[in-house]
Parts: C-alpha cells; sequence; structure tokens
C-alpha cells in the first residue's frame, strides 16, 4: 500500500512539473535519440517514464531554477529503473537539486539497471536523500558509468558517494569527484559501496577530491568493498581532502606528490620509479617504501616483500 502510494505522489508531483517539460527532439532510438538540450527536455525526461531510450545531451543545461526528480526508481512492485542510455557528449547540467531526505535512491538517475551513462558533468549539484544517495545516481545494477564527474554538496543516511551510492555488478570508469559527502554508515568521496553478486563489479581510473563524514564504514574514495568487488588504479588525495575533518588514510589513498603525477600522467604510475624489484617482489624497506605501496597494492600480478622491521609510532593516520 505505501509503495503504491508513493507512485501516486510521484506521478502527482511530476504532473506540475510536466506542464512544463517539452520532449526532446528524436525518437529515443539508438539511431535517433531523443536530443536533451535545455531544462524542459530535462524536466520532460525525469517525468516521462521513457526511461528505457536513448538520450543525448546537445547542450550545458541550467537547472539551478527548476525541481527535478530521480530519473528511474525502484519502489518494490512499482519497479521502474533507468535502463537506456544517457550520452552527455561532455556538457554539464548545473545547478542540480533534490532534496529528499526521507526518499532512497536520490540523484540525477536514482535507479539505474543495464543502462549506459557516459560523458556527463553536474556542477554546483545539491542532493539530498536516505539510502543510496549519490550525485549521479543513487544505485546501479549491472551498468556502466564513464567518463562522467561532479562537483558539489551529497548528503543522505546509508551508501553515501558523491558520484553513487550503492554499485552492484557495475562498471564505472574515469569519474571523479569534487566538493563534500556526508552520512551516517558507509560513505565514500566518490562510491558508497561497491558489491559482485553474480558479475564483475569494477572501478577504475578514477578518483575523489571529496572531504567525507560519517560514522561507520567511512573513506576517501568509497565506504566498503563487498564480496569479490575490485578497485583498479582510484585514489584519493589525503593530503588535501579530509575524512571526519582529518588526513586519514584508508582504501585508495595518495599523498600529494603521487597523486598529481598520477593524475597528470594519464593516471600512470611507474612503480620502478619509488620501489626496488628483487627477483619477482617489490622490497618494502622504509616507511616511505609502505607508502608508496599504497599506490601499487591495488594491482594483483604485483608482489611485496617486508624485508625490515618497521616503526610505526610516529604515523598515527596511517592505518
Amino acid at each position: 500500500m505505501k509503495q503504491h502510494l508513493m507512485l501516486i505522489l510521484l506521478i502527482i508531483g511530476c504532473s506540475s512539473l510536466l506542464a512544463q517539460g517539452v520532449q526532446p527532439v528524436g525518437n529515443g532510438t539508438e539511431y535517433d535519440p531523443y536530443q536533451v538540450a535545455n531544462i524542459d527536455n530535462l524536466v520532460w525526461l525525469s517525468c516521462s517514464y521513457s526511461w528505457h531510450n536513448h538520450y543525448i545531451q546537445t547542450a550545458d543545461i541550467d537547472a539551478s531554477a527548476s525541481q527535478i526528480e530521480p530519473i528511474g526508481n525502484q519502489l518494490g512492485c512499482c519497479y521502474l529503473p533507468f535502463s537506456g542510455a544517457y550520452n552527455g557528449q561532455g556538457f554539464v547540467i548545473d545547478g542540480l537539486t533534490i532534496c529528499n531526505p526521507q526518499d532512497m535512491h536520490q540523484g540525477l538517475f536514482g535507479y539505474a539497471e543495464y543502462a549506459i551513462i557516459e560523458n556527463l558533468g553536474l556542477t554546483n549539484v545539491s542532493i539530498i536523500g536516505n539510502y543510496g544517495v549519490g550525485g549521479l545516481v543513487g544505485e546501479v545494477m549491472s551498468t556502466t558509468v564513464s567518463n562522467c564527474y561532479i562537483a558539489g554538496n551529497i548528503s543522505g543516511e546509508v551508501s553515501v558517494g558523491g558520484l553513487v551510492g550503492r554499485a552492484f555488478d557495475s562498471i564505472i570508469s574515469n569519474c571523479y569527484s569534487t566538493g563534500d559527502v556526508s552520512g551516517d554508515s558507509v560513505v565514500g568521496g566518490l562510491l558508497g559501496d561497491l558489491c559482485s553478486h553474480n558479475s564483475t563489479a569494477l572501478l577504475s581510473d578514477s578518483y575523489s577530491l571529496c572531504n567525507v563524514s560519517g560514522n561507520d564504514k567511512v573513506g576517501g574514495l568509497l565506504g566498503y568493498i563487498y564480496s569479490s568487488g575490485m578497485i583498479s588504479n582510484c585514489f584519493y588525495n589525503y593530503e588535501t581532502t579530509q575524512i571526519n575533518g582529518e588526513h586519514l588514510i584508508s582504501i585508495g589513498a595518495l599523498n600529494s606528490i603521487k597523486f598529481e603525477i598520477w593524475r597528470n600522467n594519464s593516471f600512470f604510475l611507474n612503480i620502478n620509479d619509488y620501489l626496488t624489484l628483487s627477483g619477482n617482489e617489490y622490497l618494502i624497506s622504509s616507511i616511505d617504501d609502505l607508502k608508496d605501496l599504497l599506490a601499487f597494492g591495488q594491482n594483483p600480478l604485483i608482489n611485496f616483500r617486508l624485508d625490515t622491521d618497521l616503526d610505526l609510532a610516529g604515523e598515527a593516520g596511517f592505518y
């Protein structure tokens, strides 16, 4: 009953918005996608429920003066995910605000499944939700997200991320986030959590510059990784970003020098510039070597050997 009521309220809310929405040019097919060119087109998309079609964005969009509900929802029996393709073509949506503090799956895209979202930027974004909250997408399932970024403020309770709140069996690559992310549990600068049920769950070639705050399972890059989720070549700068007001090391931490070299060198660091190879193992002989390991420990093909005792008493933030 509650799920039906939520859907009715969503439709009523969108009905008032739809009066200002304008259907984009195109037929929504792969070869003739809808062309989202302005805020009226975006409002139409958020309330059209045509969430299985193909879309391209053809201009920067100012969303600061309009109310837009998340595109795609998962309300139990009222199951309406975004399952289409959205190509931002390098354009930006600016000033998007979504404030539904009691609702799950909040973001430009609320819930996406078997979807493709790519080449899109969100600036000055403000998203407030409850469970599964992200600037770009609240939750993704079996979805590809690539070449996207967000800049703004993201807030929720559980599974909150700058870019994506929850990611199941999905591939996220070449993305980044800046701003502030806050929540209670499972909170990350880029992702809240990453999980694999039946197939690959991969976060690659991405980074976060977000300050993050929360109470449990909080990280600069992501809050938590479940069952076989994988991270490859993804980092945050622990010397400039903060976790609960401190500069702390968690999954994906790099210091400022290595982070900037990596980011300015096509997301690449050469391990031989930092660690000494002995046989098929790289030696960890000092605290500096241990910190260098942070840059390469995500690679399952690289082996390391600790060859001396290390005293970390003076490294209070290193964990």
